[in-house]
């Protein structure tokens, strides 16, 4: 899953800085990337990370040069991205939206953040008079909510993630109505 953090509004006290022990690039950098080190790391407590941007300060005596900025993330509902920008502190993003630090802004597909693998699909339905559902998927061994979301279409095919028994609702805007109960997915 993708996560952001944006560089601090003020970068004084504790700068703050991505620099790899090994000044390497990681396994799987990001192509074209103008940042140097990029792609798959191991942090010092053993979590393994994917670096796809990072502002370092340049000089942290100059105040225009401490990687001192902000970030805005952007939903973009009708084609399912999602865009993360990183300024510096002193751009006014409405008169120069292009000075972002280098290698922002990262743009990716709402899906590619769920980090789940799908095991399987539940068979197709659709909600009669919606064009794009909102639909819930629920693991009927213990009533958890596996994820609420806004179909791409009229017809849904909602994925499960593991074998076990499924209900699934459906409605406009809220996930109403039973459209699926007690659906079996079996192990192979």
């Amino acid at each position: 899953p993708y996560a952001f953090t944006s560089p601090a509004l003020v970068n004084t006290i504790y700068g703050r800085w991505w620099h790899p022990e090994d000044e390497k690039a990681g396994a799987n950098p990001v192509p074209n990337s103008p940042l140097p080190w990029t792609g798959d790391y191991q942090d010092g407590l053993g979590n393994k990370i994917t670096m796809l941007a990072y502002a370092n300060p340049e000089d942290r005596s100059d105040e225009r040069k401490r990687s001192d900025g902000y970030g805005i993330a952007r939903f973009r509902k009708s084609t399912r991205e999602v865009t993360f920008e990183c300024y510096k502190r002193f751009t006014d993003v409405t008169k120069d939206k292009d000075s972002q630090f280098p290698g922002w802004p990262i743009t990716f597909h709402m899906s590619e953040n769920d980090g789940r693998k799908v095991f399987a699909k539940l068979p197709r339905f659709s909600v009669k008079d919606y064009e794009n559902p909102v639909y819930q998927v629920i693991d009927d061994r213990d009533g958890e909510i596996l994820y609420t979301t806004r179909s791409e279409s009229r017809l849904v095919e909602a994925p499960v993630y593991a074998p076990g028994k499924y209900t699934v609702k459906a409605g406009k805007d809220q996930p109403e109505l039973t459209v699926l109960e007690g659906y079996e997915v079996k192990a192979p």
